[in-house]
């Protein structure tokens, strides 16, 4: 295997988070950890999940991260072709909902 790499295991990790978002809801009562093995992502690689996926999610790890969750986020997202991607609509609309929900706590240009 080349330095640059990904090994199999690694490869299949990266797989199945990818493809997250065409996982219908009816496999939504897992937590990610039990789907990721369900779906053959060997043990070895789910601290690389932790690592990277479940820490950026605010969960911390797999298992306490819902794929139903998963499914919902990643349908909200759209990629701007050059590997990136954002929230659909902008962040714009995450800060009016949040100014809706914090009625007066929430000051913008002052």
């Amino acid at each position: 295997m080349r330095f640059d790499g990904l090994d199999e295991d690694t490869e299949k990790l990266h797989e199945v988070l990818d493809s997250v978002g065409d996982i219908p809801q009816t496999q939504s009562k897992l937590n990610m950890e039990e789907f990721l093995l369900e779906q053959g992502v060997a043990p070895r690689v789910i601290g690389l999940a932790d690592a990277g996926f479940a820490n950026t999610a605010g969960t911390g790890k797999m298992a306490n991260q819902s794929l139903a969750r998963c499914i919902d986020a990643d349908k909200s997202w759209e990629e701007d072709g050059e590997g990136d991607f954002r929230i659909k609509g902008g962040f714009g609309k995450i800060v009016e909902m949040l100014k809706g929900q914090f009625k007066g706590s929430i000051y913008l240009d002052w």
